[in-house]
């Protein structure tokens, strides 16, 4: 008799294993699933800006930052910690060449927003195209306000590409 209790209980405990094993593997599915839609959502997001920003991208400017008054034109997305961004680059020269998006905060925002900032590396755009690049703010701790980015785009070779611009970071 004790026998057959001993064994009863083994195999309850490994009928609870393989449901405990399944339940696992269901929820990763789920998750793997979720996880996967927000990352194609968040690509498409992207391209979708990325499009709009080319096909809105002013024929007489080299370095396009949308108009930084109209605040939700201007950003990618906004999290509560991260400001992130977009700048157009237009290459009107006849090969491929190298762009730095050098961005450094205005004298007025200088200490808050030091080390604060993201930028892309190096990008290289073919002759006569244009392509949109990001840059991030850290926004995590700072009080509301206003703080200003000066972006500058700079060739391969030091030569400042386009006119200088300012992003501002609008925090209410």
């Amino acid at each position: 008799m004790l026998g057959k209790k001993g064994m009863e209980i083994s195999i309850n405990v490994i009928v609870m294993i393989i449901l405990g094993i399944i339940m696992f593997g269901a929820a990763m599915a789920i998750f793997n699933n979720v996880y996967s839609n927000v990352v194609d959502l968040e690509y498409q997001v992207s391209e979708q800006i990325r499009d709009r920003t080319i096909r809105n991208f002013p024929s007489d400017q080299l370095v396009y930052l949308p108009e930084t008054n109209k605040a939700p034109a201007r950003r990618l997305f906004r999290t509560e910690n991260q400001v992130v961004f977009y700048v157009g680059i237009y290459n009107n020269y006849t090969e491929t060449k190298e762009f730095h998006m050098n961005i450094e905060p205005t004298s007025a925002s200088q200490e808050v927003l030091d080390n604060r900032l993201t930028s892309l590396e190096t990008v290289s755009i073919p002759q006569r195209q244009q392509d949109v690049h990001f840059f991030i703010v850290d926004v995590e701790g700072l009080e509301r306000g206003q703080y200003g980015i000066i972006v500058n785009v700079t060739t391969d070779d030091g030569i400042q590409h386009g006119r200088t611009r300012i992003a501002y970071v609008n925090l209410n």
